[in-house]
C-alpha cells in the first residue's frame, strides 16, 4: 500500500479522535470520562504520530503496518461513539434491582 495514503488515513482517523476526546472533556469533565477517554485520546495521538512517520518513508508500507493503523482506526472509531453516547456517570446511586436476601444466585 502506497505509504501516503495510510498517513493521510491515519491523519483522518486521529485528529478528528484527538478532537472528540478534548471536546467531551470540555463539556463533560468528570474524572470517570477522562480517564475512560484516555485510550481515545492515546489512540488519536498515536495514529497522528503514524502519520508523521510514514511521511518520511518512499517504501511501500508492509502489510503489519496496515494492519495496525486498520486496528487503530477502527479502534478510535468505536472510542469515539461510546465517549459521545449520551450516558449519564455513575452518580453513587445503585440502580440495579437486587433482592432484600442478597444477590441471586445462577
Amino acid at each position: 500500500m502506497n505509504p501516503a495514503i495510510l498517513a493521510w488515513t491515519s491523519l483522518a482517523f486521529g485528529v478528528p479522535a484527538l478532537l472528540v476526546y478534548f471536546g467531551v472533556l470540555a463539556t463533560r469533565p468528570r474524572i470517570a470520562r477522562m480517564v475512560n477517554g484516555s485510550g481515545l485520546f492515546l489512540n488519536g495521538l498515536g495514529l497522528v504520530e503514524v502519520f508523521f512517520w510514514l511521511r518520511q518513508t518512499s517504501s511501500p508500507a508492509p502489510f503489519n503496518a496496515v494492519l495496525a493503523v486498520a486496528a487503530l482506526c477502527l479502534a478510535a472509531l468505536a472510542q469515539s461513539v461510546v465517549v459521545l453516547r449520551n450516558s449519564r456517570s455513575w452518580d453513587g446511586v445503585e440502580r440495579r434491582t437486587t433482592s432484600p436476601d442478597g444477590p441471586a444466585r445462577r
